[in-house]
């Protein structure tokens, strides 16, 4: 920065003249020196500054054109993107079709199952009666057997017994005769 120039002593002399004690007039101009050296800019500094404000200002204008080129970037690389999500959301209400269809299926399939052990259930109960019936019957046989048995014996011992007499009287019969 350029140093603005202040005439120090002529200052000090009219602080003097206006009834400033001379240590006070000093004082007040190197304050007064100071801060203007400080706070104050010259035609040079104010250029310099033009100068980096313009240089900003071109990088500023470099940044938002690549930051423009990127958005149109990401803009595209988002809807391909979304084109592609898309396209597998497609797929994926297709597939959920397909399942829901199979689920329909699966459970008309167990509906018929169900339907089928019912019927099953049904049939074997029938075939315990059946079984039970011709345990019964069975048993019948069984007890018809005995008393066949106990008959056919009890026939034999009277055939037995009685054939020698049937015989015996069947000799007198055909000598009668």
């Amino acid at each position: 920065m350029a140093v603005l120039a202040l005439d120090t002593l002529k200052a000090t002399r009219e602080l003097t003249a206006a009834g400033a004690a001379p240590s006070l007039a000093e004082a007040i101009v190197a304050t007064m020196n100071s801060a203007v050296r400080e706070s104050v800019a010259s035609k040079a500094d104010v250029a310099e500054l033009k100068a980096e404000l313009s240089e900003t200002k071109a990088e500023i204008s470099e940044t938002r054109a690549e930051l423009k080129a990127d958005a149109l970037e990401t803009r595209a690389e988002f809807k391909e993107e979304i084109s592609e999500v898309r396209a597998d959301v497609a797929v994926l209400k297709t597939d959920v079709g397909v399942l829901k269809t199979d689920v329909a299926e699966l459970k008309t399939n167990v509906a018929a199952l169900q339907t089928g052990v019912a019927v099953l259930q049904t049939d074997v109960g029938v075939l315990k009666t059946d079984v039970a019936v011709l345990k019964t019957d069975v048993a019948v046989l069984k007890t018809d057997m005995a008393a066949l048995k106990a008959e056919a014996k009890a026939l034999r011992w009277i055939l037995a017994f009685m054939a020698p007499i049937v015989l015996a009287m069947a000799a007198r019969l055909f000598e009668i005769v």
